[in-house]
């Protein structure tokens, strides 16, 4: 029994070794084909690869990083409004409980209706070991999510996977007029690191 839970352990690490890794920039061209060329937030470590890749490749004009949460979500709702366009609205889910006022009365399908990607560092998820102060918050994510009428789903680590979960975002938001929520986990994408000032990007 020894040797065969050693084996175990083994195959176990090397599943986590070859585990795959989302592209930042592959991603990134995945919401701008979909037509969702806008980004806001509050950065967040667990979007920190993907954020970076964003601040220096974004339009100027296509990228601002927000004072709070409940700014970015009024920014993506403007930003909507204007062109018809859907946006990215990107956070920690410790910054849920700063959106609820701008979901609730603004972009509620009871109020103006406005549809936005919420793209969640989700901190303290259930199983996964974190800092203390991130697990109450991480496991009651999902239920904040369900009790504003969000739909959600993780985000996968593959870019097939990514893309599909996008698509079906993308077909909820133009058919519901509502915020779609794509919950991101530790260690999803692969490392970038933000350029110098002069160096090719």
């Amino acid at each position: 029994q020894y040797e065969e839970q050693q084996r175990r352990n083994k195959e176990a690490e090397f599943t986590e070794l070859v585990r795959d890794f989302l592209n930042p920039g592959e991603f990134y061209k995945a919401c701008v084909g979909l037509g969702i060329d806008y980004f806001t937030g509050v950065p967040d470590s667990l979007l920190k690869d993907f954020c970076a890749y964003v601040t220096a490749n974004a339009p100027e004009g296509k990228h601002l990083i927000a004072a709070n949460e409940g700014n970015a979500v009024a920014l993506a709702s403007g930003y909507h409004l204007a062109t018809g366009k859907h946006s990215m609205v990107y956070l920690q889910n410790s910054g849920l409980g700063n959106i609820v006022n701008p979901i609730m009365s603004l972009t509620s399908q009871s109020v103006y209706s406005i549809p936005m990607l919420l793209f969640i560092g989700w901190r303290g998820e259930p199983g996964k070991r974190d800092e203390p102060q991130h697990s109450t918050q991480g496991q009651s994510t999902p239920g904040l999510l369900a009790a504003l009428g969000i739909p959600f789903q993780p985000l996968p680590d593959y870019q097939e996977g990514a893309e599909q979960a996008l698509l079906t975002a993308k077909h909820y938001m133009k058919s519901a007029n509502a915020p779609y929520a794509l919950l991101v986990k530790r260690q999803i994408f692969s490392p970038y690191k933000l350029p110098k000032t002069g160096e090719p990007q």
